[in-house]
């Protein structure tokens, strides 16, 4: 049966602060400590003897990292694949490394932030609009995002514009400036989360900061492509809405189409206003 036991976080440092709470120790994956495990060196971390258990949840296709935390003197090492197979949603799947460990799991996941303690229901009033993310397959047209934002600050709305280190890179902050909206550049995940948790709703694509938004249990609208919302739709505890395009998965699309932009911004609009049940503002 699992007992607690002392329990440390190793990942990207932008990630890490997400741990808070959870975690006794953050550490950064880029320290000088950590570079052995992914060579042939054998300059291993000496602290790693003292470890009981390493759950790995990243690509080790050569299983290079397992077998050097097995060399480091690791008692136990357990791995998973980021990329579920299809038809199994992305949390089950690395949750699922847990399971012969007898480890309790959470299917939902919950970000404790201090601004959810702080912040009533009459406090939210922000509609964030995120209209990045990893893939274009996977965004919403820009200027389907600026009439969206637009008709929500008609309605009495408090729409903000989020935009992250890919909208910034391709130079999209102009086109979004150009609106008089509030704009909001991505700050550390700590203090976006701190946000989030404070918003009445998000609105964006399939991407991480949905699911951000999800786990501080900020109401959520995703909109969806080609991705597959049985396998990426955030999960939350508070209520999460999925739209996606029509088409389904959009196998026959020539090269380069992106499917997003059969999703017109009316059936957007429709599920928000169901969502608040009215055009008053809240």
């Amino acid at each position: 049966m699992y007992k607690r036991q002392h329990l440390e976080a190793v990942g990207p440092a932008p990630w890490l602060t997400l741990a808070t709470g959870w975690a006794d120790v953050l550490t950064s994956l880029e320290g000088e400590e950590w570079r052995g495990l992914y060579g042939d060196r054998q300059d291993l971390p000496p602290r790693l003897v003292a470890v009981r258990l390493a759950v790995v949840l990243r690509p080790d296709p050569e299983r290079r990292l397992e077998r050097n935390l097995r060399i480091a003197g690791v008692e136990q090492v357990v791995v998973q694949h980021p990329t579920p197979a299809p038809g199994s949603h992305a949390i089950d799947h690395l949750l699922q490394v847990l399971a012969p460990l007898q480890v309790p799991t959470y299917p939902v996941p919950r970000i404790r932030h201090p601004a959810m303690d702080e912040t009533g229901e009459a406090d939210r009033t922000a509609v964030f609009l995120h209209p990045g993310s990893g893939g274009r397959h996977k965004r919403w047209p820009t200027e389907r995002f600026l009439t969206l934002a637009r008709a929500l600050k008609d309605q009495g709305r408090h729409p903000i514009l989020l935009l992250g280190p890919i909208e910034l890179e391709q130079g999209e902050a102009a086109i979004w400036q150009a609106t008089g909206l509030p704009l909001r550049r991505a700050p550390d995940l700590w203090s976006l989360a701190g946000e989030l948790a404070r918003a009445r709703l998000f609105i964006g694509n399939d991407s991480g900061v949905s699911h951000l938004a999800a786990a501080v249990g900020c109401p959520i609208l995703t909109l969806f492509g080609a991705s597959d919302p049985t396998v990426w739709a955030p999960r939350g505890w508070a209520p999460c809405r999925v739209l996606r395009a029509p088409g389904g998965d959009f196998g026959g699309q020539p090269p380069g189409a992106n499917p997003m932009e059969a999703l017109p911004t009316d059936a957007v609009l429709k599920v928000i206003d169901d969502f608040f049940g009215t055009h008053a503002p809240p």
